[in-house]
């Protein structure tokens, strides 16, 4: 009979443990529900997908400047013209985000166009250089539009 009211005792104290964790998953349930919404990104910041279509980085027309300054010993005023150029590009691409590829790279040889106009010749030819490097850099599967193939396959690996 001991062993009969003991097995009551430990079952009611297993069913009131059982109603505690039932009651604090409940409890924390409803807390994260009431948690305010995260805070809004700050003013400027991109929200959803890279704008430019098919995940595409846009560019950041003042860190392009500064670097093609470094590199191409840009004036102030040929600043403040490439700022414009690239500003202007970011803007079409963030209202047409949906262009085709054939769009996408005659608005980028339309901006290169206006690129050069702005460079020395010197610079031109530097700017040149530096594109081309990039190129080689992105490689095959750097998804710019590519040459056609090489002719003949690459060596076996370990020659």
């Amino acid at each position: 009979m001991k062993k009969l009211e003991t097995g009551r005792k430990i079952a009611g104290m297993l069913r009131a443990a059982a109603v505690m964790v039932c009651i604090c998953g409940l409890a924390a349930a409803a807390a994260q529900a009431q948690d305010p919404a995260p805070a809004a990104p700050p003013a400027g910041a991109q929200q959803g997908p890279p704008a430019g279509g098919r995940g595409g980085m846009m560019m950041d027309p003042e860190k392009v400047v500064a670097r093609l300054t470094k590199v191409l010993g840009l004036t102030a005023d040929q600043q403040t013209q490439l700022t414009a150029v690239y500003t202007a590009q970011v803007e079409k691409m963030k209202a047409n985000p949906d262009m085709s590829r054939q769009e996408r790279r005659a608005a980028r040889e339309a901006m290169e166009a206006k690129v050069k106009a702005v460079l020395t010749p010197d610079q031109q030819t530097k700017y040149a250089d530096m594109q081309a490097k990039m190129r080689e850099r992105r490689g095959a599967g750097g998804g710019g539009e590519q040459g056609p193939p090489p002719s003949t396959p690459p060596p076996p690996p370990g020659l």
